[in-house]
């Protein structure tokens, strides 16, 4: 068994392999599979360095999930049946413990950024950090670190890069935009908007966010999702 360490765990290349089965991310000899059920109503997250696998599925009035062991064959770690609202809200409570909510009258900010994906994408290509090719798409992680480099060496540059892949919203519009996330860059750091009802919003610095990702909220799905492709 492989052991795997978020902090430690840094591939020079990751590819993504995608078919009619599925998705398959590899990097550095290992291999994260993504596989959708019959009827793409639910997920199996597969590794090959623990013996665990998390299934997340889907139906009309619930989400089923369970994770299971193949080495000790305990069938039953995590299992459960959560109703669909209960799922929606403890997604919720996640995101809130991430982002810490404030109202709206409290945030002075006049323009926000929508993030632009495909302007993004295209970036990244022109830039050699991804590549698609016909059975999915390779992240150049040399290249990626390189760019961080030169960005972070020429603050004009980064300007330009936002500028790029960022839509410039108003603050007071955004509850008419179809989002619930946003982007604030600053020259120091980069804030990201979640929208929540009633006038609500979270603001979190992108470094601040990553690192409570692991402990957010002690949601009992995210838990499951970590342990399954962490180690014991």
């Amino acid at each position: 068994m492989n052991a795997f360490n978020f902090e430690d765990t840094v591939a020079d290349t990751i590819h993504v392999d995608t078919t009619e089965e599925g998705a398959k991310i590899r990097f550095d000899g290992r291999t994260l599979g993504f596989i959708p059920s019959s009827g793409h109503s639910g997920y199996s997250i597969t590794n090959d360095w623990n013996d665990r696998h998390f299934t997340l599925g889907f139906d009309e009035n619930s989400v089923l999930y369970h994770l299971t062991r193949e080495d000790d064959d305990d069938r039953e770690s995590g299992k459960g049946n959560m109703k669909h609202d209960e799922f929606l809200a403890e997604m919720y409570g996640y995101v809130r413990f991430l982002a810490h909510p404030i109202h709206e009258d409290y945030v002075n900010f006049e323009l926000v950024g929508e993030f632009d994906i495909n302007a993004a994408r295209e970036y990244m290509e022109n830039e050699g950090v991804i590549e698609d090719t016909n059975s999915g798409l390779t992240v150049d992680n040399s290249r990626k670190n390189k760019l961080i480099s030169e960005l972070g060496d020429n603050p004009s540059e980064v300007g330009e890069f936002l500028s790029e892949v960022l839509d410039p919203v108003p603050f007071d519009e955004i509850r008419d935009r179809g989002e619930i996330v946003f982007v604030r860059p600053s020259a120091d750091c980069i804030h990201l908007l979640f929208l929540y009802p009633n006038e609500y919003i979270g603001v979190v610095e992108v470094d601040d966010l990553l690192e409570r990702l692991p402990s957010g909220g002690g949601s009992q799905i995210i838990d499951h999702v970590f342990r399954s492709i962490t180690m014991d």
